[in-house]
C-alpha cells in the first residue's frame, strides 16, 4: 500500500464523518474534514504521478472518491438551511 491509496482511503472514510458532524450540527469541523479531503485529493494524484505509483486501485477509486463527496455534500446542504452568521 503506497501514500496516495493510504491518502484516498482516508477520504473515503472521511465521507461518514463529515456527514455525521453535519447532522450533528458540528457544522466547523466538517468543514474541517471537507478542506482536509480536498487537500488529500489533490495530493495524492500529484504524488501518484510524480513518483509513478499509479495503481488499478487509485484509478477505481480516483472516479469513486470524486463522486461520493458530491453527493455527501449536496444532500445535507439540500436537506437543511444552514445559517453561517447570523446578524
Amino acid at each position: 500500500m503506497n501514500l496516495p491509496n493510504s491518502l484516498t482511503i482516508a477520504r473515503v472514510v472521511m465521507v461518514p464523518i463529515f456527514i455525521a458532524a453535519y447532522y450533528l450540527d458540528h457544522f466547523i469541523l466538517a468543514m474541517l474534514i471537507f478542506i482536509i479531503a480536498a487537500l488529500t485529493d489533490l495530493l495524492d494524484g500529484k504524488i501518484a504521478r510524480k513518483k509513478n505509483w499509479v495503481s488499478d486501485f487509485g484509478k477505481f477509486w480516483s472516479y469513486a472518491k470524486g463522486i461520493a463527496p458530491i453527493y455527501a455534500v449536496g444532500f445535507p446542504l439540500s436537506s437543511r438551511r444552514v445559517t453561517i452568521c447570523e446578524a
